[in-house]
Parts: C-alpha cells; structure tokens; sequence
C-alpha cells in the first residue's frame, strides 16, 4: 500500500508560505483507491494573484475553510504509520508538511525522478505533459486530488516498467541497490511482477526531424571557403560520398535527429566510459543521489547504442554526476572511442559547433566542413570555453569533513566580497580582476586559495579563474550571486583566436564554409567576419531575404520601450490581438518582471473572450508550455521570454500572430556584454547593435518558414534609430 498527495500552496517557500488545499489517498498495487482525504484550508490571509490565476482558488473559496492548526491532526492521522509517501516532486509537498508540524515517512517516491528514468525524451516531466504523452486515465488540474489521482496513473505505469525489467538490468540494479540506502530502493527490490492490467506505453528517444527551409541550395557553394547567407537548405545525402565532410551544427540535440545520413562525433564529455562508471557503481556505498543516477544509467544503457548524454533527461544535479562516468578522452574504452572509429570510413560527419576547437578535430582530417548556424558560433563557443565554479560543484568530491569547511569558509568570503561590491537593490554581477588583490577581503580570498591543496577538479577550475582574472584582454571573470549562492565565472572576450588556433589554421588542408539566414546587415558581412576571425580568402554568396509569408507591423504611435505610457498602450495592442486571432499567438518579452505584469494584467482579458493564457515561468517551464499551447492553439495565447524560440517548432505552423516586445538586445549588466563591446572604437555600432539586429533577422527568418502569419514590433527604435535604417529596409522590402 500507498500514500499519495499532493498540495496547492500560497507559494513555493515552505518557511514562509502557507497551505491552502491538501488531498491524499491510499491505494495498493492494483490502482484500488482504499480511503482519501480532501480539504481547503484558509492560510489567514488574501491570496496572490497569480496563485488565483494558476489553481483556481479564490479567497471566497477560503472564506469558511478551517484553518492549518483545524487540519493538521487530521493530515497527521492519515499519513501516520510506515506507508511511503507517493507525489510528483514529492519533496515539495514533505518540506511544506514538515515546515507546518506533520512528519513524514522516511520513505517517498518521487514520480517525477521515477519518470526521467523509464520516460526518455518528454518536452517536460510535468505531470499535465505527462498525463497527456503516455497518456493516463485521469488529468490533472492544479486542484490537488485531480492531481493525485493522476500521479497515481503515473505511479502505477511506472510499476510495471519495473515488474517488467529484464533479470539481468535487474541483477545490476540489485548489485547497485545494496550499496546505497537509497529510500526508493525498495520499489525496485520488493516491486511484484504481474501489473498485466496496467496500460504499458513507449518510453524511449522520440526524436523527430526538423523542418527544412525552403528551397535547395546548390551543394558546390559550400565545398569551398565561403560565406553562404541564404534561407535555403541543403541535404546531407547530396554531399559527395567521395570526400569526407564535417557539418558543424549548432545544437547537439539536431545531431541526434539526423543520423539516418551521417554518423555523429560529439566531444568526450558527451559520451559514458563504461569503465568510470563500473568505478563509480563499485563504490563501498553510494549516496541517495548517486544510486538513482546509477539506476537511470543503468536503465539507460540497457537500450542505448551511442551513449550520449544527449538521450538521457538528467535532473539539474545529475550534470556534476555526469562530470564523473563520462569519457575523458581517446584512450577510454567508451562510446566515444566506437563512435570516433566510425567517424575513420564515413564521408558526412555531424559534429557541434563546440567541437571545432576540441582536441579531438585534428582526428578527423576532413576535406570539407560546413558550418551550419552560423550566426550561433560565438556563443557555442563562448559557452564551451566559459570555466563556472560554485560551491555546489564540491559537494560530489570525496571531501574530509575538514575540507569542506576550508571550502565553506572560502565561498563564504567570496559571498562577502560580493556583497560590499554589488549593487544590492539589483545583485549585480561583480568583475573582479587584478585590483581584487589590493582589497581586504580581496587578498583573505587569494591567501586562502593559494594555500588550498585539494585534489579535485572543482577546485583546480577555481584557481584557474582566478588566475585568468588578470588577463583581462582576452577574458571577463566575475562573481554571480543572484540566486543566493556564490558562482564565479571567466568568459572568453572573444572567439577569433581559439578559431585561428583550430580550424582556420589549417589553410589549404580543408575548405570551410559558414552557413545561415542572417549574417549581414544590408549585405554587409563585416560583423561576422570580425567576430570569427575570418580573413579576405572567404568569398560570400547571398540570395535575396525574404520575409513574403510574414505581414510586419510596427505600430508609431506607441511610447518609447520604459516612458510614461509604454505598459498600457502594450496591453491594448495585446487585447487586439486577443480580439483579432481569439488565440494562435505567442508574446515574446525580454524580462521576467514584465511577463509576471503581463500575464496577470491580460489574465481577466483572457477569461472574458474564453481563452487560454499561458506564461512561461508561471504556467510551467518551456517545454510544458509549448506542449500545453498545442493541445489547443486556436484559443491560446502564449507569453513567454526570448528563449522560447529554441522550442517553438512544434507549435511554429499553428502561430497566427508574434509579438515582440522590443529587438532582443543583450543585456548590458551581463559583464561579457559590457566588456566585448569594449574591444572596438565604437562598441555599440560595431559589435551592439549588429549584434542584435542579426539575431532578430533570423527569428524572423525562421518565423517566415512557415504559413502566413502577422509580426507586430512594439519597439519604436526601429522607426526612430539611425542604425536600424538599413535593417527596416530589408526586412520591410
């Protein structure tokens, strides 16, 4: 038998928030619902509203509801005993009981870690995804007992995927199992074997391929060195057979959706050594986190044929874990090592961008490489070589009790250091560079390090940070601490010369082309020539840029981004597009504070037209908002930040409407985006501005693949600004 609950919460912190609806049921291994508990509770106050706008709840709802110290006993004598606790995201729910009086069983089981495990590739592990992908019989609601009564769908599914496992998975995992004291253990160990009457479901890798742009381009334009802007695309089956061909691309997820006409290299890291992970499974005992890690692995394993991380869904935590079973390099007996001696007999090679700078691409010896995404190079390459360190790192290391505390004291400093530095109203980043030494504190930090002699991979990035601190004409080292927790950071100013070193280096031993929709402004190419570091050998070819199924509108009568006025003409123009569509829109905006004022300003807009409003953040994480967009398009508006454009495909043909709220400029508090533009007589025309205008260039483009649809800019700058002259007349044409 089993418990299973779930709450509703004014919320998300347990020491401050309160509860406002608790449900719970006990069942056994059969689904059959045995006894259940439900109630409202008044936390004595009025509600938030967004809190309103994501359960339901309203305060006349609460108005005669008993309040906590009415109800607790009553939770306390349901859960009381040594039934284990069943919940998604369980532990959400057992630090709120436990913040509000009620113990719980030391044993919980959290379906959404169970889920990552046997559910491979989900867009999101939220239980309103979930129910709708596998499906399940019941739907949740964010009303707590719909919602137990869904994760008790899921929790049964997952039992026969256990009762279903191969005697020799389960052999291993048993081998596993006994090292740890893991709660969740249990459930593999004592789970039966005849779920037959429980609906089974695919669970692995649903990998589809992406759209292609229209048009084919002419393959010869790219076996030579040039720069290919064009919204045309290209087939890897059309490259020539005779001649070896490496594709750089810009996501390593698109690898994995190509492989019926290429074999894929990623970098080590990105592959599982056999043997690092047979080191750490044969450990004398393994912590909770460490056994279910060694449990999704193993699962994992069992039906994967390349070993890429890319194929597995890791919990945040489980990417420090990953740093310790993956390849480290050719001489691992891993998949990488497979995977490279496939790459000996194969003509088209995909690869990331991120690859071209590796160690390893002096192994491929290709005679062409094309580089798709272009415009993504620079940051694919910045993110690689960005070197990140917070104290959390250290926690996986095998530390003495005395070691942690030196750590604990060290990023305490650093945490000092930040705060007399940072501007407390915003938490702003803070620089450090060689004057860090001349401070106080500045100095306690750089003794301390100095004299730290721990052998771990954490601690020898720390020191390297701190060393490139001082090279600050080629790296911005800061210190982060917006979330609360110290991070430090050193990131590259620039990525023309681990470019030069690497791939642009072997001049003659190989072509090299550059492929995107948008690397000129006007026809002028000379920002992304900067920014690569490419040379006067590079020819370039363009076809006209067209925006044809696109209808642009950018309104002149609304205030400038931040003025008097702005916010409310902005939700006027929203509640047209309301009237106008009725839904099929996505509204893009660049901060979280203006989506949290949008959505719950359009919110009471939306329920009088009878629409769905949806906001990222709030209404779920990416993926789940995109998968809840397309249940019903028709009647939905999405809100969301500019990151939602690297998953909007799937919903990309069902959009009538996008709106922008301003061109995505980056933001200038970010130290890389203050320093960069530094580099260069006039940062903001030559590196800013081109830089942004680019990007908005290609979502356009991307936007325009396809059917027709209407842009609204809601950015006056493009009718005003000297610098977007050139770039509305391109796109407007």
């Amino acid at each position: 038998m089993y418990i299973c609950l779930d709450l509703e919460t004014t919320g998300i912190d347990p020491s401050h928030d309160r509860i406002i609806e608790v449900a719970a049921v006990k069942f056994d291994d059969s689904g059959k619902i045995l006894d259940r508990f439900v109630t409202l509770v008044n936390p004595g106050f009025a509600l938030p509203q967004a809190i309103t706008v994501i359960t339901g709840i309203t305060d006349s709802d609460l108005k005669d509801a008993p309040q906590w110290q009415d109800v607790k006993e009553k939770v306390v004598a349901f859960i009381k005993g040594e039934l284990p606790i069943v919940g998604h995201n369980v532990s959400f729910d057992r630090d709120f009981l436990n913040n509000h009086g009620v113990a719980t069983p030391q044993a919980t089981y959290d379906t959404v870690e169970l889920a990552r495990m046997f559910f491979l590739d989900e867009p999101s592990y939220a239980l309103e995804i979930l129910a709708k992908n596998l499906p399940l019989p019941h739907r949740p609601s964010h009303r707590a007992m719909d919602d137990v009564m869904t994760t008790v769908d899921l929790f049964l599914l997952i039992l026969k995927k256990i009762s279903a496992l191969e005697p020799a998975v389960m052999k291993q995992l048993s081998g596993i199992l006994a090292r740890t004291e893991w709660p969740t253990k249990r459930l593999f160990l004592s789970t039966a074997k005849d779920f037959s009457h429980i609906a089974d479901t695919a669970g692995f890798a649903k990998v589809s391929a992406k759209k292609k742009m229209a048009g084919q381009l002419d393959i010869s334009q790219l076996l030579q060195n040039t720069i290919v802007e064009t919204q045309e695309s290209f087939e890897l089956s059309k490259l020539p057979h005779d001649k070896k061909t490496l594709v750089a691309v810009g996501t390593r997820r698109s690898m994995l959706e190509r492989l019926d006409n290429a074999t894929a290299i990623f970098e080590p890291e990105f592959y599982l050594s056999r043997s690092r992970f047979d080191q750490l499974i044969n450990q004398p005992s393994l912590s909770s986190a460490e056994a279910s890690f060694a449990v999704k692995i193993t699962l994992w394993l069992a039906k994967t044929k390349i070993g890429v991380r890319q194929e597995l869904a890791l919990g945040q935590d489980e990417y420090r874990l990953w740093d310790h079973v993956c390849a480290l390099d050719i001489t691992d007996e891993s998949f990488f090592r497979d995977a490279l001696v496939m790459t000996k007999n194969a003509s088209v090679i995909l690869c990331h961008h991120a690859f071209l700078i590796s160690e390893i691409f002096s192994q491929i010896s290709p005679e062409h490489i094309i580089v798709e995404d272009a415009l993504a190079l620079e940051d694919n390459i910045t993110q690689t070589l960005t070197i990140r360190v917070g104290e959390e790192d250290f926690t996986h290391d095998k530390l003495t009790e005395e070691q942690k505390n030196r750590i604990g004291i060290l990023f305490g400093l650093i945490g000092m250091y930040y705060s007399k530095n940072t501007d407390p109203m915003y938490k702003s980043d803070v620089v450090i560079d060689n004057t860090m030494k001349f401070t106080e504190d500045g100095g306690k930090i750089l003794s301390m390090l100095e004299n730290l002699d721990i052998d771990c991979d954490a601690l020898r990035n720390l020191k390297k940070i701190f060393e490139l601190a001082s090279d600050i004409d080629r790296w911005v080292v800061y210190v982060s601490g917006y979330t609360g927790s110290m991070r430090l950071f050193a990131v590259p100013l620039g990525v023309d010369e681990p470019l030069c070193e690497t791939v642009l280096s072997a001049s003659g031993k190989h072509t090299i082309s550059f492929i995107d929709s948008a690397l000129s402004i006007s026809g002028d190419l000379s920002f992304f020539k900067n920014v690569i570091g490419l040379d006067d050998r590079f020819t370039s070819h363009r076809t006209p840029f067209s925006l044809s199924n696109l209808t642009l509108d950018i309104p002149s009568d609304i205030p400038g981004p931040n003025t008097n006025g702005y916010f409310s003409k902005y939700i006027e123009i929203l509640k047209k597009s309301m009237d106008e569509f009725g839904g099929a829109t996505l509204v893009l905006l660049q901060t979280k504070k203006a989506l949290e004022a949008t959505y719950l300003r359009l919110m009471p807009e939306a329920n009088a037209r009878s629409m769905h409003l949806l906001a990222q953040g709030l209404s779920g994480g990416r993926g789940k908002v995109i998968e809840l967009f397309a249940t019903d398009p028709g009647t939905t508006m999405l809100i969301g930040l500019q990151s939602l454009l690297e998953l909007i495909e799937p919903i990309e043909d069902d959009l009538k409407c996008v709106l922008f709220q301003k061109i995505p400029f980056d933001f200038s508090t970010n130290p890389l985006f203050k320093m960069r533009p530094q580099r260069y007589r006039n940062g903001f025309e030559e590196y800013t501005v081109p830089r942004a205008l680019l990007r908005f260039k290609k979502i356009l483009a991307e936007l325009n693949r396809g059917g027709a649809r209407k842009i609204i800019i809601l950015d006056r700058r493009l009718l005003e600004r000297d610098y977007a002259r050139g770039f509305l007349n391109e796109i407007m044409a």
